[in-house]
């Protein structure tokens, strides 16, 4: 196989791979997508839950305080996915 023969080959395997690259780079950004709006949806419902035992306990509402605390939770979590956060 002469040089320039190889030189194609090796143009042609990185095209493909960089296709592939991007294909599973567009998935994962799906799923990180899909993730991140479950991730939210989980915390909105357990905000309605908490809201709901501090009425049932007779324990003051402070929904603010509630919501302010699950996005700290929800900002962290997600800029430093290695945290833990208690």
């Amino acid at each position: 196989m002469c040089n320039v023969q190889y030189y194609a080959m090796l143009v042609f395997f990185s095209q493909a791979e960089l296709v592939a690259f991007r294909h599973d780079l567009v998935e994962e950004k799906a799923a990180k997508q899909v993730l991140e709006k479950e991730v939210n949806n989980l915390l909105l419902q357990l905000h309605a839950v908490q809201l709901q035992l501090h009425s049932n306990t007779g324990m003051p509402l402070d929904s603010e305080h509630i919501k302010n605390k699950l996005v700290c939770i929800y900002m962290v979590k997600f800029s430093y996915p290695h945290a833990v956060v208690s």
